[in-house]
């Protein structure tokens, strides 16, 4: 299947996890401003945000990891998700995974955002797409 826009990602069922990486102000809010809107143009679908600092009427706002866990069948989207999980703590990476395993078999579609170095070996592996805007590697 080609992919020639944002919005041909979705259509995909195999595509469950999204990587969105840029350098810091490339856009990376930006592009998830326009998934929500043509997401809701197109789609009737439960939608979340962490992290978003504009949020659209029918996108329900998640502040804990806890909420984050309870989703189910919805597109999640996770800007600058470092901030809800703290990466340099083991422990909170091993709750992470435990996270993301918990996301994936709840039948979501989850988007995360952030800097080319939050990207590690772990989270690069279950990202089943990647976006990226302008980043130095």
């Amino acid at each position: 299947m080609k992919i020639t826009s944002v919005e041909d990602i979705f259509t995909d069922p195999s595509i469950r996890a999204i990587g969105l990486i840029a350098d810091p102000n490339q856009g990376k809010s930006n592009t998830i401003y326009h998934m929500i809107k043509a997401l809701q143009a197109k789609y009737e679908t439960k939608m979340y945000a962490y992290g978003l600092r504009v949020m659209f009427d029918g996108i329900q706002r998640i502040n804990s990891i806890e909420e984050l866990e309870s989703i189910s069948n919805s597109v999640i989207f996770l800007d600058e998700f470092p901030s809800l999980f703290s990466l340099s703590n083991r422990r909170q990476k091993e709750k992470f995974e435990e996270s993301m395993r918990k996301i994936y078999h709840s039948n979501n579609i989850v988007i995360i955002c952030g800097l080319p170095h939050n990207f590690d070996k772990f989270l690069s592996g279950l990202l089943n797409a990647i976006i990226f805007k302008q980043c130095t590697l």
